[in-house]
């Protein structure tokens, strides 16, 4: 089976993909290293959070099976990049969106967000990189 997309569907992609999270993630980090993370938590510490693993699995999952559906393996080199920003991102997703009481719809968000959101830039990185 082999896929029928162009890397600029990859490229266009995973692009809006990161360009999508950036706001999220620059928020998370300003908190982290000005000590103020959101009001009534700690800041945030993506190496500490285990979304962050599980966003580099997905992540890794979705590039794989991109891998496999384009009929070749990438380099690993390839798949660092999107492999960090989408445990990254997803740790910032979660901190950001993570509601303190359990009437709030921001946890679904965050959880919605893990397995989707890593795993197309994952699929999508592969394909720029084809």
């Amino acid at each position: 089976m082999h896929l029928a997309l162009a890397p600029a569907v990859g490229v266009v992609g995973s692009t809006l993909l990161i360009l999508g999270a950036l706001p999220v993630a620059i928020w998370a980090f300003i908190g982290r290293f000005t000590g103020k993370g959101r009001p009534g938590r700690g800041v945030w510490a993506p190496l500490n959070d285990r979304h962050n693993m599980i966003g580099i699995a997905v992540s890794t999952v979705g590039y794989a099976m991109s891998s496999i559906a384009l009929g070749g393996w990438g380099d690993l080199l390839e798949f660092t990049i999107p492999g960090i920003l989408s445990g990254c991102f997803a740790s910032a997703f979660v901190y950001a969106h993570k509601g303190a009481g359990a009437e709030s719809p921001a946890p679904a968000l965050g959880r919605y967000l893990i397995p989707i959101y890593p795993f197309l830039l994952g699929f999508l990185w592969r394909v720029a990189t084809g």
